[in-house]
């Protein structure tokens, strides 16, 4: 806006001319002077939405450049309407329950993966073992024996006989003598019995006696020879009877081993640390 300076002066000043010319300069100056007045009261209305129009603009412009396939994250945009209004496009999908991961050779874009909680299987686990070993004695039981009692059977050997080696004493008869019998020939001679036959030799009288008693004694024997045989069998055994004693004592035990399993084998929480943030990507 200009102003012409027209440097008026109050009545009765000759410097303030009252023509027709000077009239009509008034009368432009006044009209101009309105019209810069509207203009002033536009730009006055105009501030009162200026931060909507500022508003306006920056959604623009972000609507212009969001394409399809972008992400936001946001903790205020809670509705694809809200999205939508801020960076325009058709369709926003929102993204639950996922993290984002950079793209890389191992992992190609778009493609998913991972497990909020898992359950380890055993290739999983690492390879270890529980080793433990101990010894201690048992208490004592006093002195004491044990029963034995056993009944089974030989093996079967097929056809075959026995040897057998047999020696020992007699039991003792007492004090006593043995009765033998004696035979005579025609002389004098006397003839014991004989491993031949009797019938061999001319006898004509014969005589029993006894030997002198030789006291309360026994006799040695040894017998040595095969049994017969039986054909193929067995020979049942049977044991009974008690260990000897000895006497009051302990027993020594060690034991080693690996231990039982251990643990429920349940799912553990497999999630890094977080923060829970609404996620939107453009499809359209």
């Amino acid at each position: 806006m200009s102003y012409e300076l027209t440097n008026f002066e109050d009545w009765p000043s000759k410097k303030t001319p009252v023509n027709a010319e000077t009239l009509n300069k008034m009368d432009k100056q006044i009209k101009k002077s309105a019209d810069d007045i509207g203009e002033i009261t536009k730009l006055a209305d105009l501030g009162d939405n200026l931060s909507d129009i500022v508003d306006a603009v920056y959604k623009k412009l972000n609507r212009v450049q969001s394409h399809v396939g972008m992400i936001v994250q946001s903790t205020t945009l809670d509705t694809e309407a809200k999205v939508k209004n801020i960076y325009g496009g058709s369709k926003w999908v929102k993204i639950e329950g996922r993290m984002l991961l950079g793209a890389n050779a191992s992992h190609e874009v778009n493609s998913t993966g991972g497990e909020e909680k898992h359950t380890l299987s055993t290739a999983e686990l690492p390879a270890h073992s529980h080793k433990f070993s101990g010894s201690s004695n048992t208490g004592s039981n006093g002195s004491h024996n044990h029963t034995v009692s056993i009944d089974t059977q030989t093996s079967d050997g097929g056809w075959h006989s026995h040897g057998v080696l047999l020696s020992g004493n007699t039991d003792s008869g007492g004090e006593h003598s043995h009765g033998f019998d004696r035979c005579a020939g025609s002389g004098t001679n006397t003839f014991n019995y004989a491993g031949g036959s009797i019938s061999a030799i001319a006898l004509n009288k014969t005589y029993h006696q006894s030997t002198y008693s030789a006291g309360a004694h026994k006799h040695s024997f040894s017998v040595e020879g095969d049994t017969s045989g039986a054909g193929t069998h067995k020979h049942s055994v049977s044991v009974k009877g008690n260990t000897g004693s000895n006497g009051a004592h302990t027993h020594t035990v060690s034991i080693s081993g690996t231990t039982g399993n251990s643990g429920g084998g349940g799912a553990h929480n497999n999630m890094p640390p977080y923060k829970a943030v609404y996620i939107w990507e453009r499809t359209a």
